[in-house]
């Protein structure tokens, strides 16, 4: 059962409650989780994931984002997201464009339908899946490997033109075959009808 120093509404959310050997343990925990984690290769920097706490006499072993959350500050528990950064704020509509123009594609219709968009929250950005979009909306998607691979591509691609720089790129290396993707010419946009499954700004009932 969550307690009530736990309350993390996330769905299927319980605490990982451990037991050391001795109360000593717990410092040597400590040490060897700070040597654990997400690391970036080039720069040698490792971010840490996990640390131990100590409440009410127990111990748990919580990701950094059940701390932020525990204190009040927005988590999404999800290592999947893919954030970038822009060289200018106003590369924002830029790649917002390019994007309207990276999909799937009916070539007997001329119609292609947009992957991924750009996403910007409490002045940070991120690339996502049309399909992570409706999960955050609370509804059903069925968000598979081979959109999140899909997705990474895309994001590679908008990294290879210079327009956007990955965060964290070691996390986002599955990526999908290049032809699984269309990419219209800006001068042949005339040419294609571009649907978006999902309309940012939007209020979906």
């Amino acid at each position: 059962m969550t307690e009530d120093f736990f309350d993390i509404n996330f769905p299927g959310y319980a605490p990982l409650e451990i037991t050391l050997k001795t109360p000593d343990d717990f410092l040597k925990v400590r040490e060897t989780l700070s040597r654990i984690g997400v690391a970036s290769r080039k720069e040698k920097t490792l971010f840490q994931s996990c640390h131990i706490l100590h409440k009410q006499g127990r111990y748990f072993i919580v990701h950094f984002k059940e701390l932020f959350a525990l204190d009040g500050k927005g988590a999404d528990f999800s290592d999947n997201d893919l954030e970038i950064t822009l060289k200018t704020p106003d590369d924002f509509l830029k790649v917002r464009e390019t994007l309207s123009r990276i999909g799937v594609a009916s070539r007997k219709e001329k119609t292609l339908f947009q992957s991924c968009h750009i996403l910007h929250k409490q002045g940070r950005y991120f690339i996502v899946h049309f399909k992570e979009l409706f999960a955050l909306d609370g509804k059903g998607a069925d968000f598979s490997d081979n959109d999140l691979e899909r997705r990474n591509t895309i994001a590679k691609l908008l990294g290879d033109w210079g327009l956007v720089d990955i965060k964290n790129p070691e996390l986002h290396e599955n990526l999908a075959p290049l032809n699984q993707i269309k990419i219209i010419a800006h001068k042949e946009k005339s040419e294609w009808e571009l649907v978006q499954k999902y309309n940012i700004g939007t209020k979906r009932n």
